[in-house]
């Protein structure tokens, strides 16, 4: 009885050391994106580990942009509205014009395509570039994208003998 214990326990401590040292599983993950408030159907989306990535071209769809892989090079541009953002495959960050931003995870190559963390295009930085704003749920996997009104609601006063027409617009 002590042999068979014995020998369970070195074989569940030698599973665990191998679960340690082999690399986190890569899944794929079907996303439902919500792109200013209309449902824009399912997107496929990679995750290694609690990191979701999501392809450059999808990117480049889904924000408008225009994507620009360079495979000799290991660098992906996504122009959107004017402004470039570069990444490099295995880097964990990014350029936009003479500023460097920091990506949560390293830019992945699955099937020759580019991946892209999902978490940098739900950041303050991106969001200021592209005019919109995203919000990821894990849970349900919901990707929502709103873009950002730069034009407020449109007010009128009527008066008398004339109507003031009141439009607010944001300071960008």
């Amino acid at each position: 009885m002590m042999i068979f214990r014995t020998r369970l326990f070195g074989l569940v401590f030698a599973g665990l050391c191998c679960a340690a040292v082999l690399p986190a599983p890569t899944l794929a993950a079907e996303l439902q994106v919500i792109l200013s408030g209309k449902y824009a159907g399912t997107i496929d989306a990679y995750r290694v580990g609690r990191t979701y990535y999501l392809s450059a071209k999808q990117a480049g769809s889904l924000y408008g942009g225009q994507v620009s892989w360079y495979p000799v090079t290991g660098r992906v541009q996504l122009s959107v509205r004017g402004r470039r953002i570069q990444f490099l495959v295995n880097s964990d960050q990014a350029r936009v014009e003479d500023k460097t931003l920091k990506l949560p995870a390293e830019v992945l190559i699955r099937t020759s395509d580019a991946y892209i963390p999902l978490d940098f295009f739900g950041t303050q930085d991106f969001a200021e570039l592209t005019a919109m704003d995203t919000r990821f749920d894990s849970k349900s996997s919901l990707l929502t994208i709103n873009r950002r009104a730069t034009v407020g609601p449109l007010r009128w006063f009527s008066y008398k003998d004339y109507t003031r027409i009141v439009i607010d617009l944001d300071d960008d």
